[in-house]
């Protein structure tokens, strides 16, 4: 069904569940393996996570606000973005109530926080990114170039959009529809 809309990427967002509720949002464990990159984002992640085999356990202690993720190791998702702190650590916004406690076979982790083992992991020979973090709000002040990595690295897209080039588009599909009226 996915691969009808021939998507050149899938994120997984947030969201306010935990992965052990009955009826929590999910997924087929296949579409891990569509050839098709993927970015979990905090529940994204954990999914990712317990699909492909990992540990993912409810967390003693909630992560929520503003937090300092150590980045270990530099790979696609993590290029350009430079550490705050002399630390080599990066601010970031967190939001979650379970935590990745293994990667999953075959995934490597990239970063952690003091109390989360595995805040962000990747597989790029399987196309899998996952963040722990919220890359997507301003509360994260390098997460843009978090999700551009993933979007024009990792999924491979092109910067060809533009506000005019939509214009243009929505123009002519409306007088397509309306004709000369």
């Amino acid at each position: 069904f996915i691969r009808e809309f021939d998507p050149k990427g899938i994120i997984l967002s947030g969201g306010p569940n935990s992965v052990f509720e009955p009826g929590a949002p999910t997924a087929d464990s296949a579409i891990l393996d569509l050839g098709i990159p993927v970015l979990g984002i905090c529940y994204g992640m954990q999914l990712v996570a317990r699909l492909a085999g990992g540990k993912v356990v409810p967390s003693s202690e909630r992560e929520y606000g503003r937090a300092e993720v150590l980045i270990q190791e530099t790979d696609l998702l993590f290029e350009g973005v430079v550490p705050d702190t002399s630390g080599g650590r990066v601010t970031v916004w967190m939001s979650h109530g379970d935590t990745v406690l293994a990667a999953p076979p075959g995934v490597r982790p990239l970063a952690t926080t003091t109390n989360t083992p595995v805040a962000a992991m990747v597989a790029p020979d399987r196309g899998l990114y996952a963040v722990q973090f919220h890359p997507e709000v301003a509360h994260t002040p390098q997460g843009q170039r978090v999700l551009e990595n993933f979007l024009f690295q990792g999924a491979k897209l092109s910067r060809g959009w533009s506000m005019s080039s939509f214009v243009d588009q929505a123009v002519e599909t409306v007088r397509a529809a309306v004709g000369r009226e």
